[in-house]
């Protein structure tokens, strides 16, 4: 239902992408699955949970998650406004936190 190809222009990553079935698949999700709230619509709720059925299976196959330290959920902002990673107690510049994290953990929704 997905396909893995690599980053023509980045040979580090890969692309994923649905394929038709895969389509299909999320298609009829959208038709089935119930609004959680009056203020969101089915695609917002679709997507969050495939979102964390993603993050759920890279770390069940032992796969390093990895993303922008500002999506971290050991970014802290500070009341002066700078930043701290949470877990390695280090303080971080602004332009830090748009940087790749080399411990990056999904913020928990």
């Amino acid at each position: 239902m997905i396909t893995r190809t690599p980053d023509p222009h980045d040979k580090r990553s890969v692309r994923l992408a649905l394929t038709p079935q895969g389509e299909a698949i999320i298609n009829q999700l959208k038709r089935t699955i119930p609004n959680q709230s009056e203020n969101s619509d089915n695609s917002d709720n679709i997507e969050n949970q495939l979102r964390e059925l993603l993050r759920d299976w890279q770390k069940q196959s032992g796969w390093q998650v990895f993303g922008l330290c500002q999506t971290c959920q050991f970014n802290q902002t500070l009341a002066d406004g700078g930043f701290r990673c949470g877990l390695t107690q280090e303080r971080l510049a602004f332009a830090e936190t748009q940087q790749i994290c080399a411990e990056h953990d999904f913020a928990i929704d």
